[in-house]
């Protein structure tokens, strides 16, 4: 069942998968905002606990695979610009023309 939001004195109605599509997105959106000062201040307490530079290698090594995952769910989840629909668009037309329809 439909559910209906008001926006700038607009009604919306959205559905409930577009919903949860909505809050996820949102949740992924903070997730790789946060995550980079996450492993920044933990580099930063085990740098300090330990002494031993080669903590500081950490903070690569958490960040880069996290944030590069949570990028790839990320990207179907945000809208589209036009240049990504369009390469969309062509990518069908071509896979159409390979399939012989």
């Amino acid at each position: 069942m439909p559910q209906r939001i008001v926006i700038a004195k607009k009604e919306v109605k959205m559905s409930d998968e577009t919903r949860l599509a909505h809050r996820m997105s949102w949740l992924l959106l903070i997730t790789v905002i946060v995550w980079p000062f996450v492993t920044l201040a933990a580099t930063i307490i085990v740098f300090c606990s330990t002494k031993n530079p080669y903590s500081l290698s950490l903070f690569p090594t958490i960040t880069i695979p996290v944030v590069t995952y949570l990028i790839l769910l990320l990207k179907p989840l945000l809208p589209m610009n036009e240049k990504r629909y369009h390469l969309a668009e062509k990518k069908l037309d071509v896979k159409k023309r390979r399939l012989g329809h």
